[in-house]
């Protein structure tokens, strides 16, 4: 197993500045792959932050459809 690059302070920090979990894994200094968004999900919810300020999908933001 490898060893993390970040630690629960960063991560804690991370979801606190950022507005979705394309941000966190980006401050966080890690690849925006499926299998980081899948870790760094487990770790939220494990640890009980809280993601409630996350705007959701960014793609769409202002557009009408």
């Amino acid at each position: 197993m490898r060893k993390r690059k970040w630690s629960k302070d960063n991560l804690i920090k991370s979801v606190a500045d950022s507005t979705s979990y394309r941000q966190v894994l980006k401050r966080l200094g890690l690849v925006e792959a499926g299998g980081n968004y899948s870790q760094i999900k487990k770790y939220v919810l494990e640890y009980g932050l809280s993601i409630k300020h996350f705007t959701g999908r960014g793609w769409s933001k202002g557009k009408k459809f």
